[in-house]
C-alpha cells in the first residue's frame, strides 16, 4: 500500500514536469493517479516491516514498551541474584530462560523442594526442572499485563490504519491497474531506446480485381 502511494507520486511528479505534447494521453492518467504523502509518511514511521511496530507509534505504546523493559530489567536482576546467592549450589547451569512466556532457572531435580516456587517443565532427561522462583512470580505477572497491553494498543493503531486505508480502496485500485499499464509502457519505451527501435512503416499494396466470370 505505501509502495502504491509512493510509486503513484514518484511517477506523477516526473511525468507531470515534462513538457511535451506527445505525452498528454500519458499526462492525463498521470493526474489521475492518488497520491497522499502525509498518510505514505504515516504508515512508513508506524510500520517498521511486517512483523514489527515502531515503538513511537503512539505515546501510548512507547510508555508500555519502556515499562516492559523496566519489568524485564527486575526479574533479571532478582533471577541473577539466585545465580549467584546461596541457591547457585542447586542450579543446573547459569542460564535464564523462558517457559511458558515466563522467566525460569534450571534447578536440578534433586534439589527442587529446596527452590520455593512454580515448576513450569522439565528437561527430556528429567535432571532439570525450570522453576520461576516465588519473588518473580508477581514480576513474571506485571510483565505478562504489560504485554497484552502491548498487544491491545498495536491492534488499535494497526485497526486505525486499516480504517484510513478503506476510505481510499477505490483510488489505490485505480492506482494499481494504471501504474501496471504506465509501467508496461515505460518498459516499451525503454527495451525501444536501448536497441534503437522505430516506428514502422506500414504500405498497404492493393492489388487489381479480376475475375473469371466477366
Amino acid at each position: 500500500m505505501v509502495a502504491n502511494l509512493k510509486s503513484a507520486r514518484l511517477i506523477r511528479t516526473a511525468v507531470l514536469s515534462v513538457s511535451d505534447e506527445s505525452l498528454s494521453l500519458i499526462k492525463e492518467i498521470v493526474s489521475l493517479l492518488f497520491t497522499n504523502q502525509e498518510f505514505e509518511n504515516e504508515v512508513s514511521s508506524k510500520i517498521i516491516s511486517v512483523d514489527q511496530i515502531s515503538d513511537t507509534a503512539s505515546p501510548k505504546l512507547y510508555s508500555i514498551r519502556k515499562s516492559i523493559s523496566n519489568i524485564n530489567a527486575r526479574i533479571r536482576a532478582e533471577l541473577n541474584s539466585y545465580m549467584r546467592g546461596g541457591l547457585s549450589k542447586y542450579l543446573q547451569d547459569s542460564v535464564v530462560t523462558l517457559r511458558q512466556d515466563r522467566y525460569v532457572i534450571p534447578v536440578k531435580s534433586e534439589y527442587r523442594s529446596l527452590v520455593k516456587g512454580f515448576i513450569h517443565d522439565q528437561s527430556s532427561s528429567g535432571a532439570t526442572v525450570f522453576i520461576e522462583p516465588e519473588h518473580v512470580i508477581e514480576l513474571n505477572n506485571d510483565l505478562k499485563r504489560a504485554m497484552l497491553d502491548e498487544a491491545d494498543e498495536i491492534h488499535r493503531i494497526l485497526a486505525e490504519l486499516s480504517s484510513k486505508v478503506s476510505y481510499m480502496s477505490n483510488a489505490l485500485r485505480y492506482n494499481a491497474e494504471n501504474l501496471a499499464e504506465l509501467d508496461f509502457c515505460f518498459a516499451r519505451a525503454s527495451y525501444s531506446f536501448k536497441n534503437k527501435c522505430s516506428f514502422p512503416t506500414i504500405k498497404i499494396r492493393f492489388h487489381k480485381f479480376t475475375s473469371n466470370y466477366y
